[in-house]
C-alpha cells in the first residue's frame, strides 16, 4: 500500500517526527545533533506563532550545552519578537531575561550574540532595555578578546549604536 494513500499516516509519521526532533534537541548532549533538531523544529513551527513561542519558551527553561544552540535560540527569540505582535509583556521579559543571563560567563562567541541582540531590540523597544549590560560586554570584547574577529565585531556593534 503506498504511503499518500493511507488516511492519516502522514500526520501519524509528522508527529512522531517532531517528537524525536524535540527528544533530540531536550535530550542530546551532542551541541551539532541539538542545533540541526532546534533548526528543523523552528522550520516545521513558524507557520504556527504559538508553537514557536512554546518551544522558545521550554528552551529558555533549559540548559542548553552548545555555544551555537545558545545563538541560535537568542536569534530565533529577536526573530520573534520582531515579527510576533501578539507576544504579551511577561512572556517578552522571560525572553529579554534569557538573553540578558548569557553576558556573563558565557563563552565570548555567545556574550557578543546577547549583547548585539538587546542593542537591536533597544532600537525597537528603547527604554524597555538597558543598553549599558551590553554596551559593557562589547567593550570588553572589543579590548581584551584575543581573537581579532571577536573585537572587529564588538566595534561594528558599538559603531551602530553610537550613530
Amino acid at each position: 500500500m503506498d504511503l499518500h494513500k493511507k488516511k492519516g499516516h502522514s500526520a501519524e509519521v509528522a508527529k512522531k517526527s517532531v517528537n524525536e526532533l524535540q527528544d533530540k534537541l531536550f535530550n542530546s548532549n551532542d551541541g551539532f545533533i541539538q542545533y540541526q533538531a532546534l533548526l528543523i523544529l523552528f522550520e516545521m513551527k513558524k507557520k504556527d506563532n504559538m508553537a514557536s513561542l512554546k518551544l522558545l519558551y521550554q528552551l529558555t527553561q533549559k540548559k542548553l550545552h552548545s555555544a551555537i544552540v545558545k545563538c541560535q535560540v537568542m536569534r530565533l527569540i529577536k526573530k520573534s519578537l520582531f515579527e510576533n505582535t501578539a507576544i504579551d509583556q511577561k512572556t517578552a521579559r522571560l525572553f529579554l531575561s534569557f538573553i540578558e543571563s548569557k553576558l556573563n560567563k558565557e563563552e565570548e562567541s555567545v556574550q557578543f550574540e546577547a549583547a548585539k541582540t538587546l542593542c537591536e531590540l533597544y532600537e525597537v523597544y528603547g527604554a524597555v532595555i538597558d543598553v549599558e549590560p551590553p554596551f559593557q560586554v562589547l567593550t570588553m570584547l572589543a579590548s581584551q578578546s584575543s581573537k581579532p574577529v571577536n573585537k572587529y565585531a564588538a566595534l561594528r556593534v558599538m559603531n551602530r549604536i553610537a550613530s
